[in-house]
C-alpha cells in the first residue's frame, strides 16, 4: 500500500502496488485485463484489511509511464479528486460501463510491465461494498475474481 494511505478508513484513492512476477504470483494477472474479455469476466476486485472486507468494480485499465500522477492519495478538494478519477476513466483501454462521481472511493492496483523502467499497468475499481467488524471475514487478499 502506498505509504500516503490509511487502512483505517480508506482514502479516496487507495494505492497497492504489486510486482509483476513471471511465476504468475502477485499482480501478474493485472496485464490479462488489456484482453476485454477477461476483464468482463474479472470485473470485480475483493480487498480484506484488518477492519473491512470490501468489494470493488473496475472501471478503469491501461498501461502508463510514471509521468501520470494516478497514486495520488490527498485532495485539495472534492472537485480535485474527482478531475483525477474522469482521467482515470478517459486513459482505460476500453469502457467498463461504471460512472464514476466526487463521492466514490477508488482501489488503484499498480504493477511493472516489463516492458520499460517507467511502464506500467494500473487497474482503477470503484468501492461498492463494505463489511466492517466481526462480519468482515472472508478471503484474503487482492483477487479479480471472489476464490471458491
Amino acid at each position: 500500500m502506498d505509504y500516503e494511505n490509511i487502512v483505517l478508513p480508506l482514502g479516496k484513492n487507495t494505492v497497492i502496488y504489486g510486482h509483476n512476477m513471471k511465476n504468475r504470483s502477485m499482480f501478474h494477472n493485472i496485464r490479462y485485463y488489456m484482453d476485454s474479455s477477461f476483464a468482463n469476466t474479472h470485473r470485480y476486485v475483493y480487498l480484506k484489511t484488518l477492519y473491512e472486507y470490501t468489494k470493488w468494480e473496475a472501471f478503469s485499465f491501461y498501461k502508463t509511464d510514471t509521468q501520470f500522477n494516478y497514486i495520488q492519495t490527498r485532495f485539495a478538494s472534492m472537485s480535485t479528486f474527482f478531475e483525477l478519477a474522469q482521467k482515470m476513466k478517459t486513459k482505460t483501454v476500453y469502457d467498463f460501463g461504471v460512472e464514476i462521481d466526487k463521492n466514490d472511493q477508488i482501489l488503484t492496483l499498480s504493477t511493472c510491465t516489463n516492458l520499460a523502467d517507467d511502464s506500467r499497468y494500473v487497474l482503477h475499481a470503484k468501492l461498492i461494498e463494505k463489511t466492517t467488524g466481526a462480519r468482515a471475514s472472508g478471503e484474503t487478499g487482492v483477487s479479480g475474481n471472489k476464490p471458491t
